[in-house]
C-alpha cells in the first residue's frame, strides 16, 4: 500500500566569533517532500549534507572579509 509523501524540514545554523564582541551567525532552513520508498534518515542526511556545507563555506567566506576590513586587507 503506497503512502503519501511527507514534509521533512532541516535547519542548520553556525555562529562565528568575529572577535571584539561581534558575532556572526548563518543559517538556513531546508523544506521538502519524503516521497514513498524513501526514508526519513536518507533524505534527512542528504539535505542536511547540503545546507551543511553552504552555510560553512558562506559565513566563512563573510568571516574573511569581515577580518579583512577590521586589518586593512
Amino acid at each position: 500500500m503506497p503512502t503519501k509523501p511527507r514534509e521533512i524540514h532541516v535547519q542548520f545554523s553556525l555562529t562565528v566569533n568575529l572577535g571584539n564582541w561581534n558575532s556572526a551567525k548563518l543559517g538556513a532552513t531546508v523544506s521538502d517532500v519524503i516521497e514513498p520508498g524513501e526514508t526519513f534518515e536518507d533524505k534527512f542526511d542528504l539535505i542536511y549534507r547540503q545546507i551543511r556545507g553552504k552555510v560553512r563555506n558562506e559565513l566563512a567566506a563573510f568571516s574573511t572579509k569581515v577580518k579583512e576590513t577590521h586589518t586593512g586587507g
